[in-house]
């Protein structure tokens, strides 16, 4: 008599770890994306910087990382 009643928790519980995960994985992307996207910004602007035909200088940089708030 039990037995249907502990499949259907299964079933939930099965359905809520799913959805956790699905979260979990959704949340970790997020994540790496808040941190990556400032040097992502910053390697793409040098290097467009440098394609155009500027020269990239120590001086350059660091001024350029400070504007962008990237340590």
């Amino acid at each position: 008599m039990q037995t249907p009643f502990w499949e259907r928790i299964q079933k939930v519980r099965n359905t809520e770890l799913d959805t956790l995960w699905k979260s979990f994985r959704v949340q970790t992307f997020n994540s790496f994306l808040l941190n990556a996207i400032p040097t992502f910004v910053s390697v793409g602007t040098f290097t467009v910087y440098v394609l155009l035909g500027n020269k990239l200088t120590a001086a350059k940089a660091f001024t350029s990382l400070s504007l962008f708030s990237v340590s």
